[in-house]
């Protein structure tokens, strides 16, 4: 028989291969009981499957609502600077003011997602906005900005939750691979017990990737019922 091993073989594989022993031994009272157990697994490991992609997609959808944030901050430091720069560019003190508060080009500055540098640079604008006598007149854009990023930040906050529990659902779908795998590989010897003189018959209940019946056969979607 082929063993299923967690390097060479994932939750498809191993959902598939419990299926098809469980079709086999259908027929065969006297191994009714390891088909049952059969059957649990590929169900268990159905459910955790649903629950790794569940949790898997939660973080994926708290990424992009961190992102969706994250260019709101964005588009909002690139058009004040838009406004900003034609006035102060008209005189020393202005564009003393316009370089303290923007060192770098917000299209530079900006290139991350929340990330450290980033941060920096949307503060160190909004203390500008709110001390700069020369920019008073975008004072209370500085409370807009840190609203916007306080949002982001909230978001990066909450998806820290779902990176654990994106975790723990991908332990416990290895953890049911690797017992579904376990009882189906020891499954041989004690159907070789049931079935003492009928080593062909023992062989043909597990699934073989080369056997030639299936070798057109495309294999079952994942959340096909049990």
């Amino acid at each position: 028989m082929l063993k299923l091993t967690e390097n060479q073989h994932g939750a498809a594989a191993t959902e598939r291969a419990l299926r098809f022993c469980g079709i086999r031994l259908g027929p065969f009272e006297a191994a009714a009981s390891v088909r049952a157990r059969m059957k649990a697994h590929r169900v268990a490991l159905r459910d955790r499957r649903e629950e790794y992609a569940e949790a898997l997609e939660q973080r994926i959808a708290a990424t992009v609502e961190i992102e969706y944030r994250d260019k709101k901050v964005d588009r909002r430091v690139i058009a004040l600077a838009g406004v900003m720069r034609p006035t102060l560019s008209a005189s020393t003190d202005g564009r003393a003011a316009l370089k303290a508060a923007l060192p770098s080009t917000p299209s530079d500055a900006l290139k991350g997602v929340n990330d450290p540098s980033q941060s920096r640079f949307v503060e160190n604008l909004c203390q500008q906005l709110q001390t700069n006598v020369a920019l008073a007149a975008w004072k209370d854009e500085a409370a807009a900005l840190r609203g916007l990023v306080a949002d982001t930040d909230k978001g990066v906050t909450a998806r820290e939750a779902l990176y654990v529990s994106e975790g723990q659902a991908r332990t416990q779908l290895r953890l049911a691979i690797a017992r579904a795998q376990r009882d189906y590989n020891l499954a041989f010897a004690e159907l070789t017990l049931a079935f003492p003189d009928d080593d062909d018959l023992v062989e043909s209940f597990f699934w073989r990737a080369t056997r030639s019946s299936d070798a057109a056969e495309t294999p079952p979607p994942p959340d096909e019922p049990a």
